[in-house]
């Protein structure tokens, strides 16, 4: 800003929407995602996209020692967030 205030970028967001298309009214899905103030919109078979989220219920590990799927689901995040 002219008076030097900085504002915080907000979080990235991202998610699949639909597009019209003005001329033939055709809905056409589009995956888009927001990083570093740029909009950017992926084509869905292209896009690596998040999982939903998933309850509460099942966000604990399991009682036999092994990975539940609230485990699993942070490493596929993790896994899915790293650069290549």
């Amino acid at each position: 800003m002219k008076d030097k205030t900085k504002f915080e970028e907000p979080p990235s967001i991202e998610g699949y929407v639909y597009r019209y298309k003005p001329n033939t009214k055709l809905r056409v899905q589009v995956y888009l995602t927001v990083h570093s103030g740029g909009l950017f919109f992926l084509n869905p078979t292209q896009a690596h996209a998040p999982q939903p989220p998933m309850p509460a219920v099942l966000q604990d590990r399991r009682v036999d020692g092994g990975v539940g799927p609230a485990v699993a689901f942070e490493k596929e995040e993790m896994k899915r967030g790293k650069p290549n």
